[in-house]
């Protein structure tokens, strides 16, 4: 589950990146008024998505415990769910085998 949440933060991260690299291309072609402004806004917007980087890296290392615990009791409560799930089925399949021997 770790993996997954850092991937989906890394692979979100990255689509945001590609998103500037795309808006700086197609400001390439546009007028000079157009490219200033641009230039300008998508430093800011790289800046900001570092920042980010640096965030979810720093929350990551600060709460990796919290993260681990967060992970191993949902682990457990998905484990007891599916448990509890194939017993009240069980019962529900012996309840209607029992309804049609009538």
């Amino acid at each position: 589950m770790a993996k997954q949440a850092e991937g989906a933060a890394e692979k979100l991260l990255k689509e945001f990146g590609q998103k500037i690299d795309e808006l700086i291309e197609k400001g390439k072609h546009s007028s000079k008024d157009i490219r200033d402004d641009l230039d300008g806004t998508s430093e800011e917007i790289k800046k900001l998505r570092e920042k980010a980087e640096e965030e979810i890296l720093k929350f990551r290392q600060t709460n990796k415990e919290a993260i681990k615990e967060i992970q191993a009791g949902l682990g457990r409560a998905g484990a007891e769910l599916k448990k509890t799930f194939k017993t009240v089925f069980k019962t529900k399949k012996k309840g209607k085998k029992k309804g049609k021997k009538k």
